[in-house]
């Protein structure tokens, strides 16, 4: 394998731990392969990262007959990061009813 078929494919920096260590995703060839990490907490984020991104939502939803017209929410679990705009899509059509 030549050294012109490395890459550097992304750059993700660690939030596991206070250390963090700058994770980077290199291709060589059709694999990827992680360099930067200092444990196997860093390398398992990496890989999570690269491969399936996800977030905690936090958004508002609106309140019918509520003191204020909005109320902070966020989501029980993490979401795929490609899905979130289908959540916030779904989320701005909801209303609760108050009082809450």
């Amino acid at each position: 394998m030549s050294e012109s078929s490395v890459s550097v494919v992304k750059v993700i920096r660690c939030i596991v731990c206070p250390t963090g260590c700058q994770i980077k995703a290199i291709s060589k060839g059709s694999e990827i392969s992680f360099e930067g990490y200092t444990c196997k907490r860093g390398l398992e984020y990496a890989e999570q990262e690269y491969y399936e991104p996800k977030r905690i939502l936090t958004t508002t939803i609106r309140v019918e007959n509520g003191f204020l017209p909005l109320i902070p929410v966020r989501s029980n679990k993490p979401i795929l990061k490609d899905r979130l705009r289908d959540a916030l899509n779904e989320i701005a059509q909801a209303e609760v009813k108050a009082p809450i």
